[in-house]
């Protein structure tokens, strides 16, 4: 299979499961809808071998690669379409037990709750890893949880991601209808809200030009074959506002290692060339991908805590006494904590991750936090919370 045909396949089941989503929402089954998604994970399935690797076509070339997030979360709306969401549940505790428990934890946290607002990262935090962002499709089921929770307890339900508004970015990925969310993409810079007008953080033509000038350059560097495999890892290259971020490694380390890393040194020596005096671009290496970001006139970085800020302002969200809940899973997630607990707010913290010294950073600004290990606990957590019915494999 060509990289191409995959990524048009996935992007096939885009209207499928909005659809799906649509009609979960009223209590329906689809088994149209399911033999639809049956389709199409028949074709990429045909182009898995025995030990689980995708094997596509990039530059005329043989690539193995993994494709875990697409398979299971098309196997996930298949149960969803034809069994409904119940079974679904059922089906992803029967996986791993421990989202039985983890969830019934966030539930008991949020139940009864009415917030002002919820601020959620994406990837990660209320969706899954996928090896590239291109492919991150939001699950059908994930687009009814959340749907259901922000309709039920939230004023203002708010995705602020670090990836880009379009092309392709936060809107060609999700599921949830637009009237219940807004989408703060670009770390908060660029916003679409709910009736559909938007909203941009100013930006000078000179750090437009030297981001336009980075971008070409590392177009430039996939159009080589050794380098033409990074489009499609991770994020590849993601032209945001104000910034871009450029992959040089998936999130199961499939890249070979040397490769990867001449990689980086390639586009950190274009960083280099564009701006030898560091006074335009803020670089930040986070493991996988390098995140490139203009300055402001101060010389700061813009952050999480500041695209919140503008989100607020811009959409009449007042902070100040109100019930917050603030969702992630990174370090770049932390400012988005800061900045509620700043502004006088009653926060509540729930963040998806096992590492010792994030969590040790957040129980420093918010030490009512809840963890959680995996993606699917938090967004199950929220479904609960608003749910009223009793769940027989839930553990108590």
């Amino acid at each position: 299979m060509h990289i191409e045909r995959f990524v048009e396949r996935n992007r096939d089941s885009l209207d499928i499961r909005r659809h799906l989503a649509r009609n979960a929402l009223e209590g329906q089954i689809c088994p149209d809808t399911a033999d639809a998604l049956r389709g199409i994970l028949a074709d990429i399935e045909a182009a898995v071998d025995e030990a689980g690797n995708l094997r596509v076509e990039i530059a005329g070339e043989s690539v193995s690669t993994r494709a875990d997030y697409e398979r299971t979360e098309l196997a996930r709306d298949i149960v969803l379409a034809e069994d409904g969401i119940e079974a679904l549940i059922g089906h992803i505790c029967d996986e791993d037990p421990s989202i039985s428990v983890q969830s019934q934890l966030v539930a008991e946290r949020l139940a009864g709750r009415q917030f002002e607002v919820c601020f959620t990262d994406r990837d990660g935090t209320v969706n899954g890893y996928s090896n590239r962002y291109v492919t991150s499709i939001q699950p059908a089921h994930v687009a009814l949880s959340l749907t259901r929770f922000a309709a039920a307890v939230c004023n203002h339900f708010v995705v602020l991601t670090a990836g880009p508004l379009a092309d392709p970015g936060i809107l060609d990925l999700s599921v949830m209808p637009s009237s219940q969310v807004v989408y703060a993409a670009s770390k908060g810079r660029e916003v679409v809200f709910p009736d559909g007008s938007e909203k941009a953080e100013f930006l000078g033509p000179d750090q437009r030009n030297a981001l336009r000038e980075l971008a070409l350059a590392i177009e430039k560097l996939y159009g080589s074959n050794r380098f033409a495999s990074f489009r499609y890892v991770g994020s590849g290259l993601q032209s945001k506002f104000g910034e871009c971020s450029v992959a040089y490694q998936d999130w199961q380390s499939n890249c070979p290692p040397e490769l990867s890393l001449a990689f980086r040194a390639e586009i950190e020596a274009q960083i280099r060339r564009i701006d030898p005096d560091g006074r335009t671009f803020h670089v930040e290496d986070g493991g996988r991908d390098l995140e490139i970001s203009t300055l402001d006139a101060s010389a700061t970085a813009y952050d999480k805590g500041t695209g919140l800020l503008f989100v607020a302002e811009h959409a009449g969200i007042n902070l100040k006494g109100r019930s917050v809940l603030v969702c992630g899973d990174t370090i770049s997630d932390v400012p988005m904590v800061r900045r509620v607990v700043e502004a006088g707010a009653r926060l509540e913290v729930v963040f998806v991750t096992t590492d010792p010294a994030l969590q040790a950073q957040l129980r420093d600004v918010a030490p009512q936090t809840l963890f959680v290990d995996r993606y699917e606990a938090l967004v199950l957590g929220m479904y609960l919370a608003v749910t009223e019915e009793t769940h027989e494999y839930m553990v108590v």
